[in-house]
């Protein structure tokens, strides 16, 4: 009878050790599923809320600010009267119109549409608009010369010069011949001293054109900040 209980306090020990170490191995893994699934929640409400804090409270009716590398020196802003010369390359600002509608001598064809809607005449829905901009270029290098007309944007500059909101890719360029739009679509030859009037058109948001401060940017370097960008003041 005592062997039979010295057995049974025995195997009652063994099993209690047993469940011991079965639940020292589950804890850990338990505390690991509970630490992924709060870390993962409060990832998910910063990330929730983040852009949308401002001083402490969440302002869900706050824009979002975009942000550009750019920065226009006041000495590089220049009147629409006075030509910008980068590198030998003369720009000649000669006009800038907004219409909701597509010039007569332009078919829907040649632009570069993207998302927009438009109607069988090309006219842009509510909230967007053409810019038409007419440039004259001249090439004083003294040598051939290739020019990017996509170096050129509409953008919207704050108190500090800094570039706050800018128009998307060029969507139509005059004096391109090959009905098929190819790789080189943006890029104008000039010959040596060869002078080139060139229509460009854009298409914005309307808010874009309700900001003050509307410059016409030219960057052909593809330069944030640096002596080389410069822009004709629109308004």
């Amino acid at each position: 009878m005592k062997i039979s209980v010295f057995f049974a306090v025995i195997f009652c020990i063994l099993m209690t050790a047993g469940c011991s170490e079965k639940e020292k191995k589950i804890k850990p893994e338990e505390n690991t599923l509970d630490f992924t699934v709060d870390s993962a929640e409060e990832i998910e409400i910063q990330e929730s809320g983040s852009g949308g804090m401002a001083n402490g409270n969440l302002d869900d009716d706050e824009p979002e600010k975009k942000e550009y590398a750019y920065k226009i020196n006041n000495a590089n802003i220049y009147d629409i009267n006075s030509p910008i010369e980068i590198d030998d390359i003369v720009f000649k600002y000669k006009n800038t119109e907004f219409s909701k509608e597509l010039k007569a001598d332009i078919s829907c064809d040649d632009i570069l549409y993207f998302d927009d809607e438009i109607d069988e005449k090309g006219r842009l829905k509510d909230g967007f608009t053409y810019i038409y901009t007419e440039l004259v270029i001249r090439n004083e290098t003294g040598k051939e010369q290739e020019v990017y007309l996509s170096a050129g944007n509409f953008v919207v500059i704050n108190k500090e010069n800094d570039v706050i909101d800018m128009s998307e890719e060029l969507r139509y360029r005059s004096g391109y011949e090959n009905p098929e739009k190819k790789k080189d679509y943006y890029r104008c030859s000039f010959s040596e001293g060869e002078e080139k009037e060139v229509l460009l058109v854009y298409i914005v948001p309307d808010n874009l054109l309700e900001q003050d401060n509307l410059l016409y940017s030219i960057n052909l370097y593809g330069e944030g900040s640096s002596d080389e960008l410069k822009a004709f003041k629109i308004r």
